[in-house]
């Protein structure tokens, strides 16, 4: 799915909303996003209203985005349906070492750490694949507005984002999420993270989302005094 010209939140909620509410107005779609807004807290709003302005924005916005010239001179070329080799290659197994190598050349050589399942990888030491993918999938819209339309629950569409059904892009999300817990399970040092103790001792997920949320809200009203 194509858009040429931003769209406000609500035409976003609209595109989410299932065939009952195709007939909604754009005035009522927006009441009913800024009700959802209200209902939960700033920084969970703000979250959401940063995820509609990313499905909104149209491929005109896009091309205007200073990012783009950047990264179309500095990023590896596309090759058929990988970018500069396989897919997923460069993302992860890479980044650390591509990083480590700008910052500070003269270095010494680190040494190779556990070696990840995930393939494309020849060592944690490089950077999680699984990390980087995760870190780039929740930033693209495709998989926002399959989220937002699950959020939705009966309310949301049932149908493919772009030829990708929802429980797949969800599942999907849910192997690499577990992969990267996997990774980061094998690349904290032992005296900072025992996995022996998660079952016991580690925070359930309501608590570290909360945990999160919580530490934005008080930024946002510490930022608004």
């Amino acid at each position: 799915m194509t858009f040429t010209a931003d769209r406000p939140p609500e035409d976003v909620l609209a595109d989410a909303l299932d065939a009952r509410y195709a007939y909604a107005s754009p005035y009522d779609l927006a009441d009913a996003w800024d009700g959802m807004l209200e209902s939960v807290t700033p920084a969970e709003a703000l979250s959401l209203s940063r995820a509609a302005r990313t499905i909104g924005r149209g491929a005109s916005t896009l091309a205007r985005d200073p990012a783009l010239a950047t990264v179309l001179s500095t990023a590896a070329p596309v090759v058929g349906t990988a970018v500069g080799g396989p897919i997923g290659g460069a993302l992860g197994a890479k980044l650390g070492s591509v990083a480590a190598a700008r910052l500070a050349p003269a270095a010494a050589p680190v040494s190779p750490g556990p070696t990840s399942t995930v393939a494309g990888t020849t060592g944690l030491s490089a950077g999680s694949t699984a990390a980087a993918q995760l870190l780039v999938l929740l930033g693209q819209p495709d998989v926002q507005r399959a989220l937002l339309r699950l959020a939705l629950g009966e309310h949301g569409k049932r149908t493919p984002v772009n030829g990708v059904a929802v429980p797949e892009l969800t599942r999907a999300l849910s192997t690499i999420a577990a992969q990267a817990a996997q990774d980061a399970d094998d690349l904290c040092p032992a005296d900072e993270h025992d996995p022996a103790d998660d079952a016991e001792d580690a925070p359930d997920p309501d608590t570290v989302y909360r945990t999160v949320i919580d530490a934005l809200d008080a930024e946002l009203a510490e930022a608004v005094r």
